[in-house]
């Protein structure tokens, strides 16, 4: 309520107290004192709560006024954390760019040093081969070996430095799972037969179709297999391959590769994912390196997950997940009928 009609309203309040009065005086002369009492008191009532309902009114009209003036600075504020939250949060991803473009100038820089020292450690397993074929006798054994380790070793930095680069990335394709699996233990025949190992595929599906980056794929489950064979010895390697409902990713391939052998304690089950992972037994290096660091990234890149379980002196287990991200033709045809 504004100023002007409290005005008004106590002008017409003033007014209809005269006028009540003047009444009084005229009911007086015809009713009597007591009746014109009575009337009086009722008007004067009356006139009270009009009074009343005014400064009511106005109590709270500038009640609101105080709450509006409240709300408008609460809104101001909040305007105010809005835009600084929106500027933090663009510094926030600014910085999350350039500490992404500086790790990724990082990579770059170890894949090149990582492909000149791979580079160099074949020049110097040939050079070795040549000293041997012209000199039988020398000891170039613990040399060669050596080089190997640190070709291998380069290998594997190279992998870990692209893993993460943009240029890196290729577009997923749909492959045969089963047939991939296969493939790598072909590729693992020297570890095998350096390890004296029997790998046992079991596979109760005609084909297991994935939609993943072939490459990574073939990477992850060369590591996987090799990480297991490498920590068996004279025993048997269980391959199981079975397709399923998973609760978190659905459609998914679960791989799980089973040996006899040495196994792991707790504290190495903890420390096999680390960046590298160094194990001897009686001097002789079986050390699955950089493989399955590599591997639990690879499996997270593909959107699923590496886990081991071990019992010491008895087992070793490494579990694959991985989300298929495919329907197959007999899906389609059954969601289209």
């Amino acid at each position: 309520m504004s100023n002007r009609n409290v005005v008004a309203m106590s002008l017409g309040t003033g007014s209809t107290c005269l006028l009540i009065l003047l009444a009084y005086y005229g009911w007086q002369a015809y009713l009597g004192d007591f009746f014109a009492t009575i009337i009086l008191g009722v008007l004067v009532f009356i006139g009270l709560l009009v009074w009343l309902s005014v400064h009511a009114e106005r109590a709270i009209y500038e009640g609101l006024l105080k709450e509006q003036s409240r709300l408008k600075r609460q809104l101001e504020e909040f305007h105010l954390k809005t835009e600084k939250l929106e500027f933090d949060a663009n510094l926030a991803m600014e910085q999350k760019r350039s500490i992404s473009r500086e790790l990724q100038t990082k990579d770059r820089i170890l894949l090149r040093l990582a492909s000149v020292l791979e580079a160099n450690m074949k020049q110097q397993q040939l050079g070795l081969v040549d000293i041997q074929s012209q000199c039988p006798g020398a000891a170039t054994e613990p040399l060669s070996q050596r080089a190997e380790q640190m070709q291998k070793y380069a290998q594997d930095l190279t992998v870990l430095a692209a893993m993460d680069l943009p240029e890196e990335r290729a577009e997923n394709e749909v492959v045969h799972f089963d047939r991939q699996v296969d493939w790598a233990v072909e590729q693992l025949g020297p570890v095998i037969e350096q390890f004296d190992v029997t790998v046992q595929i079991e596979n109760g599906e005609e084909q297991i179709l994935i939609q993943t980056q072939p490459r990574h794929l073939d990477n992850l489950l060369i590591r996987v297999l090799e990480t297991v064979i490498r920590l068996t010895h004279k025993d048997n390697v269980i391959v199981q391959l079975i397709s399923y409902m998973d609760a978190d990713l659905g459609e998914s391939v679960r791989l799980t590769v089973t040996s006899g052998g040495r196994g792991l304690t707790e504290i190495e089950q903890q420390e096999l994912f680390d960046q590298y992972f160094a194990l001897q037994i009686d001097g002789v290096d079986i050390s699955p390196g950089l493989s399955p660091a590599i591997a639990k990234r690879l499996s997270l890149q593909l959107g699923g997950s590496l886990t081991v379980q071990s019992v010491f002196q008895q087992q070793t287990q490494l579990t694959l997940i991985l989300p298929l991200h495919v329907k197959l033709e007999g899906d389609q045809d059954a969601a289209n009928s």
